[in-house]
């Protein structure tokens, strides 16, 4: 996990292969107890998506709209993309994909 930003106005977590972590989790929500930050995370490392790192997401997003913020998905593989689909999550996160043809 890369942690990157400025301290005021946006985080970017960049996800690592093993994906959505106990200590990823902490990060981002010390990042939420924070004022005025947008968190972006970053899965373009990430190589699969299970059903556990599903509600991971999901509790980042409730936490989020809780207090005003929102979470951005970027770089999201084609893989997890169609996972997020298949689950309804994209519309909470509007994932941003690489691959232009997916992006329509």
């Amino acid at each position: 996990m890369a942690l990157q930003g400025k301290k005021t106005n946006e985080l970017n977590i960049i996800f690592p292969q093993t994906g959505i972590t106990r200590q990823v989790m902490r990060e981002i929500n010390d990042c939420l107890r924070q004022p005025g930050q947008e968190i972006t995370l970053d899965l373009g490392q990430m190589v699969e998506l299970n059903s556990a790192r599903i509600g991971r997401l999901l509790r980042v997003h409730k936490k989020a709209a809780q207090k005003g913020k929102h979470i951005l998905l970027t770089n999201v593989p084609p893989r997890i993309r169609i996972l997020l689909e298949l689950t309804g999550s994209d519309k909470l996160f509007q994932p941003k994909t690489p691959n232009p043809r997916l992006a329509a």
